[in-house]
């Protein structure tokens, strides 16, 4: 049983942190840096950008980190 604060997560982001983890990403660790700001921003990070964009089934394993990579290099 769930309480009324406890975030059940999506099937969506389920497939994220899958994806992350596929990666070498703690989506935990992810979720957790960005608690301070917004508690749902970083399940929103996993549901969306991981579980619907990088989890796309066209995307092999080696696309996905070759885009995240660019991403984070490119993001500062």
């Amino acid at each position: 049983m769930t309480g009324p604060d406890q975030h059940v997560p999506s099937e969506r982001e389920r497939r994220g942190r899958e994806v992350m983890r596929s990666i070498g990403i703690d989506p935990d660790a992810v979720i957790a840096s960005v608690a301070p700001v917004d508690e749902r921003f970083g399940h929103s990070i996993v549901e969306y950008a991981f579980g619907e964009i990088i989890a796309r089934p066209e995307l092999d394993l080696r696309t996905r980190q070759g885009n995240l990579k660019w991403s984070l290099q490119h993001s500062s």
